[in-house]
């Protein structure tokens, strides 16, 4: 997660990282500063830095593979509301007179799916301290 940064003069100066809980998207932002460890300049400073080498902030996601495959620990976003309500009736009958047969028959059914889904992928951006 990125915690916060340290600005002078309108400008970011450095970007500290701590590891948070989804550990395959922090796995992104890790091994960008482990490649770059204890060289802040020009590698940390800021979030752009962080961003174009392959860092992920606080709700990124990974890029796709060739725009078709998702990357692990992709982050799914959206949500979703599902209402659903059934009703059916079925009546028959048969009647036969000249031996006595007689069919009756009721069916009723009723049916209501509902569903609510939540994906959390604007709340990282949310969380930033």
């Amino acid at each position: 997660m990125i915690t916060f940064g340290y600005s002078t003069h309108g400008f970011d100066t450095l970007v500290a990282w701590t590891l948070q809980i989804l550990i395959l998207v922090a796995n992104y932002t890790t091994s960008y500063y482990d490649t770059y460890a204890g060289q802040p300049q020009d590698n940390y400073e800021n979030f752009s830095q962080i961003q174009l080498g392959g860092g992920l902030l606080n709700g990124d996601s990974p890029t796709a593979f060739y725009g078709l495959y998702q990357a692990p620990g992709t982050n799914q976003s959206g949500y979703g509301f599902n209402d659903n309500d059934q009703f059916s009736v079925n009546v028959s009958g048969s009647m036969s007179i000249g031996n006595h047969e007689v069919r009756l028959g009721f069916q009723y059914e009723q049916r209501t799916n509902r569903s609510v889904a939540y994906a959390r992928q604007a709340c990282g951006r949310l969380c930033v301290v």
